[in-house]
């Protein structure tokens, strides 16, 4: 046997062995999880030089020499030439249908049109000094657009923006497929000024076609427009003008609406402002009151808490110092509601400039996707949840996992990368919380119940028109009603203990007619139980349970024509008898399915 000093010898130089391995493996881990965070840092920030790395982009830059004059005429003669040339019926292209747009009709209206002067008088009467404005550079990335459209676009900027104010028009194709897009752009666009072309070489996304251009940009402003845009009368100064003034701002004009069907131009609403919807959509609101109060003619800008996305300004020093869009979002997708939200939190503001009009196609599917569509932009509105909103995410996670196909998870990779780029941002600018933007920006936004299974507005599919209360306490039928603007006065919320509510009142039958009126929650004698048979989580038929002295019947909510007083000749829903046949107008859409569990 050995002797015991020996024993413990070989054990204290084993675990000495042990001891040196287990420090040099953490000091290995050490250095390797630094290197990693260090990756992700880099790639989180903007790093505007990236864009041009010729593996990435390959720079083929088109510019049309200085024309005198006398060149013009001989040069429209020669586009119009090409016009006939590239727009031919003939040539190969996708149908209309792909489109989502009337083509057809948009290759035969000239690609230099007027259109209606949408400024108020109030805009009329303004005056700019145009020399004492920042010049602008406009960047329009495009994805197999309508190549007439887009030359529409082109004209549209080169006619109506003033040419010492326009330093350059840089056109980002992002790897487009279409034929007509390639040689016959490219044809085109070689006789045009200040139109430079650059094609990245494989796809990039709306977001970081986007930042490519705009490192290339040498304008004092940046202006992105969608490519499917056509710029009003006297559009540019007062973007200009504004951005001047208040340097630290993110701009958007008053958008109007170019029909996808017939190509008309027609002026938008008047005031209306950018919101947001809990499962992260764009949304149009009306201008609150308070805000108004503040205006003095219809040329002051006004606040809005989210950008529309198809057209935003902003100086190009502040764009770089606010962090750009966000590089983390993938294609397309919650890039114009995240840019507002930084903006507002963290010392900015975003205003809508009334004077400044731009015609925009609003329209399904307004961009392709390689990949699946709802995973890609699910996960872009998580990121800006998770990077913005604080607690109240939440009802962003329950407004968009009541749908199976829209639930996605973050990677460690993913989390790494918004840490890192929260952390880049607050280092430099002092943020506030979502509270505050809740209670200062958008104060009219409701928050949905943590109790309701469903909220929102309640449309009905075949009407398309949606409740709301009248002056008498009746629910009735109102037309103002669209999938992309909320009136926040009618959304109501439906509960998972039966209950049918708006704000603090309940929806209850009026008796004998069954008409819906809004009373106090008292029950009485009769219980009524208020259900959603769905065929999706927010869509189906509305149906009621009425237990009266111990008897029980079902019937459903159904369009009307009334003839009742005081609703007799209104359209209003009434409980009616439930059909499995014919019952279009017995089938309603809430805004939003909400679903808890599935908040991580």
């Amino acid at each position: 046997m050995l002797p015991r000093r020996l024993k413990m010898s070989g054990q204290a130089g084993w675990i000495r062995k042990w001891v040196v391995r287990l420090l040099v493996l953490s000091l290995l881990s050490t250095v390797l999880f630094m290197y990693c965070l260090t990756q992700v840092e880099q790639e989180s920030q903007i790093n505007w030089r990236h864009s041009q790395d010729v593996g990435i982009v390959r720079r083929d830059i088109l510019k049309a020499k200085a024309l005198t004059a006398e060149d013009d005429g001989v040069i429209q003669e020669r586009l119009d030439e090409i016009r006939k040339e590239i727009l031919s019926a003939d040539r190969p292209r996708p149908p209309d249908s792909v489109y989502n747009l009337n083509v057809t009709l948009s290759d035969r209206l000239p690609l230099r049109r007027d259109v209606p002067d949408a400024r108020s008088q109030d805009c009329k009467r303004l005056v700019y000094d145009r020399d004492k404005l920042p010049n602008v550079t406009v960047i329009m990335p495009f994805y197999n657009e309508a190549l007439s459209m887009l030359l529409r676009a082109i004209h549209a900027l080169l006619d109506r923006t003033p040419s010492r104010l326009l330093v350059e028009i840089i056109l980002i194709d992002d790897a487009s497929k279409n034929e007509d897009l390639k040689e016959p752009l490219t044809k085109y666009i070689r006789l045009l000024k200040k139109v430079r072309l650059v094609r990245s070489i494989k796809r990039e996304g709306l977001i970081r076609a986007r930042m490519l251009a705009a490192s290339l940009a040498t304008g004092e402003v940046i202006i992105f427009h969608d490519a499917h845009t056509e710029v009003n009368h006297g559009w540019v100064e007062p973007i200009l003008q504004y951005l001047k003034d208040n340097p630290h701002s993110v701009v958007q004009p008053a958008v109007d609406e170019i029909d996808q069907w017939t190509i008309a131009y027609r002026s938008g609403a008047d005031r209306m402002r950018g919101g947001f919807g809990w499962d992260m959509k764009y949304v149009w609101m009306a201008t609150p009151e308070f805000e108004l109060k503040k205006l003095k003619t219809f040329a002051d800008a006004y606040r809005t808490p989210t950008l529309v996305g198809c057209a935003i300004a902003v100086t190009k020093k502040y764009f770089q110092e606010i962090g750009g869009f966000d590089e983390g979002l993938n294609i397309w997708g919650g890039e114009n509601i995240e840019l507002a939200f930084r903006v507002w939190l963290c010392g900015g503001s975003v205003m809508t400039v009334p004077c400044a009009h731009v015609g925009h196609v609003f329209k399904p599917f307004s961009y392709s996707f390689d990949g699946d569509k709802e995973k890609i932009v699910a996960k872009n509105i998580m990121r800006v949840a998770e990077l913005w909103m604080g607690p109240y995410r939440r009802y962003m996670y329950a407004a968009t996992r009541a749908f199976d196909y829209k639930r996605v998870d973050f990677t460690p990779r993913d989390i790494a990368l918004i840490r890192s780029r929260k952390t880049w941002i607050t280092d430099r600018h002092k943020c506030k919380s979502f509270d505050w933007f809740l209670n200062n920006i958008i104060p009219e936004h409701n928050i949905p119940p943590l109790n309701a299974k469903n909220f929102g507005e309640v449309m009905n599919t075949a009407s398309r028109a949606c409740l709301e209360v009248d002056d008498h306490g009746y629910i009735v039928m109102t037309y103002d009603c669209y999938y992309s603007r909320v009136r926040p006065e009618n959304e109501f919320a439906l509960y998972h203990d039966g209950r049918l509510k708006l704000r603090d009142k309940c929806v209850t039958l009026h008796y004998p007619s069954l008409m819906l009126t809004l009373q106090d929650c008292d029950m009485k004698h009769i219980q009524t139980f208020w259900d959603l048979n769905p065929i999706t989580p927010s869509y189906g038929n509305i149906v009621i349970t009425i237990i009266d002295r111990g008897v029980e019947r079902t019937l459903c909510i159904e369009q009307v024509t009334a003839v009742v007083e005081p609703l007799d000749g209104k359209q209003a829903p009434q409980a009616t008898i439930c059909r499995t046949e014919n019952n279009a107008f017995q089938l309603w859409t809430f805004s939003y399915a909400l679903d808890y569990s599935h908040y991580p």
